[in-house]
């Protein structure tokens, strides 16, 4: 049976419906020869062998790929219109630097310097996932949100903003809403913010902490102590 399958596929091909021509549409980051493998147009030459449901299913399996349409167009053409997911993230993993979607999806890997721009960075085990969910929460927030350089997620469980000044916020693994409410309501927040490199420390329900960062030689250098300060300050 294969056989006559196979040389009723030539036939139909010689007939001019073979697959000849296959155009591409909509993808900007996914690669066309990832596509064309996808497609595996070397297993079939003609609309009657071609299978298209499992070809638009393995086009969708793509990281980049949301979802996919084929067309045939007669005799011989086909039209693969491809809807790519929108990438939202820069994420450091240990070494990796890895754009993500909204939901916390691995698209591919990136250089920072040819990644998309716009992105929001990102840094932790867990924080692609998450990411979405804290931006939703600094949306309330312009400030924060405007000024935020990276979030990192720290031991899988709570969130430390790094903002553009060289602030830090330690935030707490729950309550986060009712933190930033309590630490944007500190008459003194606008201030410690314009002196820069602080971390301010609000995991302490009703308690906000700062610390100074020392800057030493382009690097900010948390003091252990208050001594250390003390001496380093002279």
């Amino acid at each position: 049976m294969s056989s006559v399958s196979a040389e009723l596929d030539r036939v139909v091909g010689w007939s001019g419906f073979g697959i000849d021509q296959v155009t591409l549409k909509g993808h900007r980051f996914t690669p066309d020869g990832d596509v064309f493998d996808a497609l595996g147009l070397d297993k079939a030459r003609s609309v009657l062998s071609f299978d298209f449901a499992a070809a638009r299913r393995a086009v969708e399996e793509l990281s980049w790929v949301e979802r996919a349409s084929i067309t045939r167009v007669y005799p011989d053409q086909m039209i693969v219109e491809i809807t790519e997911r929108v990438p939202y993230a820069l994420w450091q993993h240990g070494k990796d630097l890895l754009i993500v979607d909204r939901e916390g999806r691995v698209l591919s890997a990136a250089e920072r310097h040819t990644a998309p721009s716009g992105l929001v960075q990102i840094a932790g085990e867990g924080a692609a996932k998450e990411a979405s969910a804290l931006m939703a929460l600094l949306s309330a927030h312009a400030d924060l949100s405007g000024a935020l350089q990276q979030a990192e997620r720290v031991a899988g469980r709570r969130w430390r903003l790094h903002l553009v000044d060289g602030n830090q916020i330690e935030l707490p693994a729950t309550g986060e809403a009712t933190a930033l409410a309590d630490l944007k309501a500190w008459p003194d927040f606008a201030a410690v913010l314009a002196a820069g490199h602080s971390v301010i420390d609000v995991r302490t329900s009703g308690r906000i902490a700062v610390r100074t960062l020392v800057k030493e030689a382009g690097t900010d250098v948390e003091p252990r102590s208050i001594r250390e300060l003390i001496m380093r300050a002279g």
